[in-house]
């Protein structure tokens, strides 16, 4: 909150209680918090989607951790390609996932971090210590893509409703009542909603219903339609029906 949006993940370090010379290293990024907080995923989730790096004290990648490509440019990532060896087809994939996620600004570091610890195997011929961190590596990627997917769905929706609002206000700049049957009743039903858009409410739908089911009816001489869409819109607005449709 300090930084505002400079800070797109936080980098933890902690000394290993059994070698005080090596370091267990946690990358948390914004989009894992946001997601937390906005309830999209679990507490178990998030944590599933933490990646622990062991490293040395003094920075560099211990034991294979992947700890050195932990924090990578996104340039690095969307230029890497696949060793040939184990599971090639499928590692593929995963990495395409992994730059799919890196152009949307997802937390990508950590596992990039885990491929790449993988594609490292596979070059010094450790096959059999592949497994657990292949596995490890499937839902963690499952977990961010839908964190990006639900990030993306939030800023559409966040974009409809600003164009909607935009809609609503050219809607009002350019309305005025018609005169004619009803029209102090009209008008009443107008200034509520003006009034109602000024305190910051979505007025949209008395405005669509207001054009639609009075103006309409009003401009083809239907005035049973007129007086219902006039009640219905004075019930919704709180406004008292009366009998006067003069």
């Amino acid at each position: 909150d300090r930084f505002g949006q400079d800070v797109k993940s936080v980098q933890l370090n902690f000394y290993d209680k059994d070698n005080k010379t090596s370091i267990r290293q946690c990358t948390v990024s914004q989009t894992h918090i946001n997601s937390f907080a906005t309830k999209q995923i679990s507490q178990q989730q998030l944590l599933d989607m933490l990646t622990i790096a062991r490293m040395s004290a003094g920075g560099s990648a211990s034991g294979g951790g992947g700890g050195s490509y932990s924090n990578p440019a996104k340039e690095a990532v969307l230029a890497a390609v696949c060793t040939p060896g184990f599971k090639e087809g499928d590692r593929g994939k995963m990495l395409i996932d992994i730059k799919e996620i890196a152009k949307l600004d997802g937390g990508f570091g950590p596992l990039f971090a885990r491929w790449k610890q993988i594609d490292d195997m596979i070059k010094a011929g450790k096959t059999e210590e592949i497994i657990p961190v292949y596995n490890a590596l499937i839902p963690k990627i499952t977990l961010e893509q839908a964190a990006c997917n639900n990030r993306i769905a939030t800023r559409s929706m966040d974009a409809a409703n600003e164009h909607n609002r935009a809609q609503v206000q050219a809607a009002m700049m350019g309305y005025v009542p018609h005169t004619g049957y009803a029209y102090r009743r009209r008008a009443t039903i107008w200034a509520r909603i003006k009034a109602m858009n000024a305190q910051g409410h979505d007025v949209s739908p008395f405005i669509e219903s207001l054009v639609k089911n009075v103006d309409g009816p009003l401009g083809t001489g239907n005035y049973d339609g007129v007086r219902a869409g006039i009640i219905r819109l004075e019930q919704q607005l709180g406004i008292p029906v009366t009998f006067i449709w003069q």
